[in-house]
């Protein structure tokens, strides 16, 4: 009996120090980034990274169903570290762009680098699926509703709401991802300037694709895509009821989607910092406008953008997380459209419109302080300068308060027309 009890005593000091071996600790994926994040035993565990280490991991993500999401390869392996350079236990795959992550319901993750061990880990949701998930900004925010309040300030207090919606079609991406995706993004805002008339609407559809997938550095990828849709106006301007409406035909322009902190490497945190450059060209038709019934014709514009996005996120009552956001667009008319400015009349308790046709490089700037309540519903203040189409009214320094709904799909969300 002691000889037995001594054996077991052993058998239990030497499971003991072997805990201390290499081992999957838990397994998670990051659907925005295409990263599964696996947890290791160890601190610097000992295996290799890099494109070629691929081939030692072996993972299965499962979707809401709970079947595999097919193509799911690991491309590169990398030992996440610290801001201050010191390596952690966390091991990041990154699997193609081209997957639909989102909704996943497991992760299986196989590790056969051992020699003659097999390392396997089963991995689930923290929380279960969901069908809209919270959106830090709305620039990529898939559905988005703001009710805005700009106090008196040398002009009439406003009332204002901004609503944007985009979709994409699920099918394209889960069966034929190498085929891009199409669906709809509808835009819409007005102000109470006499009324809720809307000041534009745009209502189009997109086809979008990824020539480059893969991420280099900080770009996370090239996104391409094509809009076509109409932009509408129909608003009261002082003593004039304005109509503008013009037709985009098939819009080229590349996005260049930068994650600048924390980089990919480096795993995930609690702030994030991210830029995404645009550049394309919009081309169609105007049928008519305050300075032309019958439209002015061929339109061209060359497009550039910025959007900026810094993000914290406590996940703390009335502190779900809070943005800064800034996006620049830039549009350069080869042809003469519609120019519209105001100037507010104190006498008349009313704007004067003044309306050209010119081709002056048109630009707009909106920034954005988003105090987040919940995962869907916070405070927004908003900072607004500069011209949209269709109707390019120019706007100076507009400063607006207001509740806001933001959220974005769990599937096949897409970045909406800007």
């Amino acid at each position: 009996m002691r000889i037995h009890l001594a054996c077991v005593g052993v058998m239990m000091f030497v499971s003991i120090v072997g805990a201390t071996d290499l081992a999957i600790v838990r397994a998670s994926v990051a659907p925005r980034f295409h990263e599964v994040t696996v947890e290791m035993s160890v601190l610097k565990p000992p295996i290799h990274t890099g494109a070629d280490a691929g081939s030692e991991w072996i993972v299965e993500v499962d979707d809401e169903n709970g079947k595999p999401i097919p193509g799911v390869t690991v491309n590169n392996v990398t030992i996440a570290t610290t801001p201050a350079g010191i390596v952690t236990d966390n091991v990041i795959l990154k699997l193609p762009e081209s997957l639909s992550l989102a909704g996943w319901s497991a992760v299986i993750v196989t590790y056969k680098g051992g020699g003659s061990k097999t390392y396997r880990f089963l991995g689930t949701p923290a929380e279960p699926p969901k069908t809209i998930v919270g959106a830090d900004s709305k620039d990529d925010a898939d559905v988005y509703v703001n009710g805005m309040y700009s106090p008196r300030i040398k002009s009439p207090a406003q009332y204002s709401y901004d609503v944007a919606i985009g979709y994409g079609l699920p099918y394209f991406s889960q069966t034929h991802p190498e085929r891009g995706r199409i669906g709809f993004s509808v835009t819409g805002a007005a102000d109470a300037r006499p009324n809720l008339d809307p000041d534009s609407y745009y209502a189009g559809a997109f086809w979008q694709a990824y020539p480059i997938r893969t991420p280099h550095g900080p770009l996370q990828g090239v996104v391409f895509q094509l809009d076509s849709g109409g932009e509408l106006t129909r608003k009261k301007l002082g003593d004039i009821q304005s109509k503008t409406s013009s037709f985009l035909a098939p819009a080229p322009r590349l996005e260049f989607p930068l994650r600048v902190y924390p980089l990919p490497a480096h795993g995930v945190s609690g702030v994030f910092l991210t830029l995404r450059a645009i550049a394309g060209f919009d081309y169609g038709k105007n049928f008519q406008n305050v300075q032309q019934p019958d439209g002015s014709g061929m339109m061209a514009r060359g497009l550039m953008g910025l959007d900026f996005l810094l993000t914290h996120k406590p996940k703390k009552p009335f502190l779900y997380s809070l943005s800064i956001s800034s996006s620049w667009r830039g549009r350069y008319l080869l042809r003469k459209e519609i120019d519209t400015t105001s100037a507010y009349n104190p006498t008349k308790q009313d704007f004067d419109y003044t309306f050209d046709l010119t081709t002056k490089p048109r630009n707009h700037i909106s920034s954005k302080l988003d105090w987040k309540w919940t995962e869907y519903f916070g405070l927004t203040v908003s900072h607004e300068l500069g011209a949209m189409p269709p109707l390019f009214n120019y706007i100076d320094n507009s400063v607006t308060i207001g509740l806001t709904f933001s959220g974005s799909f769990a599937k096949d969300g897409i970045q909406r027309r800007q």
